[in-house]
């Protein structure tokens, strides 16, 4: 009788041993630990220190893009043979200033024939900075192309390129050129109160070296031929006392040594 007994105690007790075991399985708290496998949400990483960057703020997905040096082709990129040549401040036609001397000079030659005078490379002569090392003037009819074989402010050294432009009437009775400003306008021959409208920011003044000259917001510049008459009172600006009637009657922009 006591067996008996003593065996249904005991599976009274195995039962609700079993029991408790599955509650603890079901609420994923079987031995302490504390596992929900119905429970799938991730928590957020913490906020993590960034190069350059601050406490807090999360990793860029973002490309870093590092600016590259500025382009040497200009507005197009070719030399009509046709069409009239831009020059601006940083360089004509085609070419930017830091342009590559041989392309530049096979270009132009296409464009303007066989050239009037090439210096050929030399020890740059000059007494101002940022020439080079060496320079190359080539000149066809007006237009003379200087080149440098840095460094300068175009390229570094050991890099033949182009830093320099200058329009002038060679004397031989040859036409000027077409050339026009970035607003498709002429600019040899044009009047000073012409470039004044049309470049609002335009200066003039009296050079001891180059005379009565213009200088265009883009960094043109060039040299003015005043009227045969001259109106002494007439003013292009407060501190000029260049007529505004003189014509544009040469130009130049880059590395320009005028000593």
């Amino acid at each position: 009788m006591k067996t008996r007994n003593l065996l249904i105690l005991s599976g009274v007790c195995l039962a609700l041993i079993m029991g408790a075991a599955a509650w603890q399985l079901s609420s994923g708290n079987l031995f302490g630990s504390d596992v929900r496998h119905t429970d799938t949400t991730v928590a957020d990483a913490p906020d993590e220190t960034v190069a350059g960057g601050s406490v807090g703020s999360r990793p860029s997905t973002e490309t870093a893009v590092t600016p590259g040096p500025p382009s040497t082709v200009g507005p197009s990129s070719t030399i009509s043979v046709a069409a009239p040549l831009t020059v601006r401040g940083n360089g004509i036609g085609a070419f930017n200033f830091g342009a590559d001397a041989d392309t530049v000079i096979s270009a132009f030659t296409v464009k303007l024939g066989a050239a009037t005078a090439d210096l050929g490379w030399k020890p740059q002569p000059t007494p101002c900075d940022e020439m080079g090392v060496n320079n190359r003037s080539v000149t066809w009819g007006w237009i003379t192309l200087t080149f440098s074989s840095g460094p300068t402010r175009y390229a570094p050294v050991n890099t033949n390129h182009m830093m320099a432009l200058s329009v002038d009437d060679p004397g031989d009775g040859s036409a000027a050129p077409d050339l026009r400003a970035d607003d498709d306008k002429a600019l040899l021959g044009a009047t000073l109160a012409q470039l004044q409208a049309r470049f609002p920011a335009t200066t003039a003044f009296d050079s001891e070296i180059t005379g009565p000259s213009f200088e265009l917001p883009d960094g043109l510049g060039g040299g003015l031929r005043s009227p045969d008459t001259v109106n002494p009172a007439s003013t292009s600006s407060p501190a000029s006392t260049v007529d505004p009637a003189s014509t544009v009657s040469s130009l130049r922009a880059g590395n320009v040594c005028i000593d």
